[in-house]
């Protein structure tokens, strides 16, 4: 039996993976061993609904597990929450809900320590297992209908919330373009105060993002030079892309590497930080990605 914390339990995905581990028999090897909240009503309604140990801290389990959920709605807990765990040793997998830090600096420092300890590690948004985002990367890497010229994704996003503004929701779309074209060198992005225009910026193309506020679409769009791709996908709690990152989880927790990983995990990161920078300067950002691309 393989033991793994949740870690945030206030979003949708601990209800889900719970789920998944206690109806189907494939998860039968995950045992649940706490779960942890600062919101006391999100970690006890858990609790009872699933028969699962309510925990008294986050760290209360350091040691003592072989895995690890991480599901806080706000990314500037993902770092204290999983480092002494990963200090501690022991731990064979992470999941890291978005976003996944707020700070490069956390970024960086969860970098190290996964790459220190060994740690096989999965999550970010998703929507990059979206059936639409992998015909457009298929596309793209095989010169479907000739090269890429440009494309066009739609996403939501929450740009007034508790959890970090705009760094909350954002890497859903942040994921879909890179998981099918790879990660931008520039970005140009404009604030209408209920949407957000970007630019993905490549060496011969552009791909257009538009973040919609509480307007839940997600569509993908590859212009090549002889045809086009497009898609438009509804995303709910029932949607095959949740299944896949779990079990993208439960595969480490074995030993077997991820599938449709990115580049480099943490990547979307500064991605994100340098289209937050244009939305104030109003001006093209180059994205520092040292540190963080293979």
């Amino acid at each position: 039996m393989y033991k793994v914390v949740f870690l945030g339990c206030e979003n949708s995905h601990a209800n889900g993976f719970l789920k998944y581990i206690k109806n189907e028999e494939q998860f039968k090897d995950i045992e649940v061993v706490g779960v942890y909240s600062d919101d006391e009503a999100a970690k006890e309604k858990l609790a009872n609904e699933f028969g699962v140990y309510s925990m008294k801290s986050f760290d209360e389990f350091v040691g003592k597990v072989d895995g690890v959920v991480l599901t806080n709605r706000h990314g500037k807990y993902h770092l204290p929450f999983a480092k002494p765990y990963l200090e501690a040793g022991g731990v064979k997998a992470i999941f890291l809900d978005k976003p996944l830090t707020i700070t490069k600096e956390d970024s960086l420092e969860f970098k190290k320590l996964i790459t220190e300890k060994g740690v096989r590690f999965c999550g970010g948004s998703c929507c990059k297992y979206l059936n639409g985002v992998s015909e457009c990367a298929k596309g793209h890497k095989e010169n479907l209908n000739g090269k890429t010229i440009g494309g066009y994704f739609r996403a939501p996003v929450s740009l007034t919330n508790a959890y970090g503004g705009y760094r909350f929701y954002c890497q859903h779309l942040i994921d879909m373009v890179s998981a099918a074209f790879g990660y931008a060198k520039e970005v140009k992005a404009k604030n209408w105060g209920d949407k957000v225009d970007v630019d993905f910026i490549y060496d011969t193309f552009i791909v257009h993002g538009l973040f919609v506020d509480g307007h839940y679409t997600y569509y993908m769009n590859r212009q090549a030079e002889d045809g086009v791709q497009s898609y438009e996908e509804p995303v709910t709690a029932d949607s095959p892309c949740f299944h896949i990152e779990f079990e993208e989880f439960h595969n480490l927790l074995n030993g077997i590497d991820g599938h449709l990983g990115l580049d480099d995990f943490f990547a979307s990161v500064p991605l994100t930080i340098a289209i937050e920078e244009s939305m104030n300067s109003g001006e093209t950002v180059k994205v520092d990605y040292e540190g963080f691309l293979l």
